[in-house]
């Protein structure tokens, strides 16, 4: 029985009324107890949750190995060193994979018992392989351009060309799509 006394406008009581079930994606039960609010939450019954994986993307990858092997994102920060906030990151679909550190993917592989790079993309298979800054020269060398006009090309200042170039920064995921077929014959 769902109690809500000093809890107005709780739209937990109304889904209680309605005999909602709880669940990852149905909510959760909330009571009260001698003026404290408990809240009680069944994750994850049977499948359901492996049907909404997109296997393509890293997060849900990540995701689905977590609860195949039953480990919770604080159990596996915990074991590996990182923050819990780190893997509440990786793990959530919406964050974006190219702020994704390949060094991280690679640890959560061989923490999971994963191939090295079970967790990467191309693009991060290219920063963990690949010294960006001396392959940006070769190319720059085999097509006989000057910085300048290679910066013109890829459409980024001639700064940041020098940067990437010199090793000092990462190599963005949009210079990394323009010359993705000069990149190819290097990734493993």
């Amino acid at each position: 029985m769902l109690r809500h006394k000093n809890f107005t406008g709780l739209r937990l009581a109304q889904a209680a009324d309605q005999r909602q079930e709880s669940g990852f994606a149905n909510g959760a039960v909330a009571e009260t107890f001698e003026s404290q609010m408990i809240l009680i939450l069944r994750i994850f019954k049977g499948m359901e949750l492996f049907d909404d994986l997109d296997m393509d993307k890293i997060a849900d990858r990540l995701k689905f190995a977590l609860l195949a092997r039953g480990i919770s994102c604080q159990r596996a920060a915990r074991e590996m060193g990182v923050s819990r906030d780190l893997i509440f990151d990786y793990t959530n679909p919406k964050y974006s994979e190219d702020s994704m550190q390949p060094q991280m993917l690679v640890r959560f592989a061989d923490y999971l018992g994963e191939e090295k790079y079970y967790f990467c993309n191309e693009y991060h298979k290219f920063l963990d392989a690949v010294d960006g800054g001396s392959f940006l020269l070769e190319i720059r060398k085999k097509y006989n351009v000057t910085q300048r006009q290679f910066a013109d090309y890829l459409g980024i200042p001639l700064a940041s060309f020098k940067k990437y170039e010199n090793g000092k920064g990462k190599l963005p995921k949009k210079v990394f799509d323009q010359l993705k077929g000069e990149i190819e014959p290097l990734l493993p």
